[in-house]
């Protein structure tokens, strides 16, 4: 999953570059402010590796919620401890990230139509993921211990 994040990253990056030298800056920079700018585009550069990023990050957030309330579920531990309201994947995907459930761009993907392929949604998406793969090897590491403290008690 690191990898597949550093990926990510790398590609926002590289979306992110294209984006400041498409505007005629001659080296990409930190100091731009590429969100403004952004806001103000008619259309977006690097469209299939922003659709790519988006649905990656959003098939893997679905998945990776889908296993932490499935391992919840399965293998309830103490609720005192483990409550579902301590957990992201039991909060509704529209209130951690308005876009996730969006389907995708077949036509006309502009700035305007397709809010959630902007950089900003993007890396939102990617940290979303980050977070979720998170919350599944808490829930793990929880069953591992219960499963460990079990076994030794017998």
């Amino acid at each position: 999953m690191e990898t597949l994040l550093s990926l990510l990253t790398q590609a926002i990056r590289t979306i992110q570059e294209t984006e400041i030298i498409s505007r005629g800056y001659s080296r990409p920079s930190r100091t731009v402010p590429i969100s403004r700018m952004e806001k103000q585009a008619s259309s977006y550069q690097c469209l299939v590796l922003r659709r790519r990023v988006f649905d990656v990050c959003r098939q893997g957030t679905v998945l990776l919620r889908r296993r932490t309330q499935l391992l919840h579920e399965k293998y309830p531990l103490n609720e005192e401890l483990d409550s579902v309201h301590s957990y992201l994947a039991f909060s509704p995907l529209e209130q951690l990230h308005p876009y996730l459930l969006d389907g995708e761009c077949e036509t006309d993907c502009t700035a305007e139509n397709l809010p959630s392929l902007s950089l900003e949604s993007l890396k939102d998406a990617c940290n979303l993921l980050a977070v979720q793969n998170s919350e599944l090897f808490q829930r793990l590491a929880l069953n591992l211990g219960r499963s460990n403290l079990t076994a030794s008690a017998s």
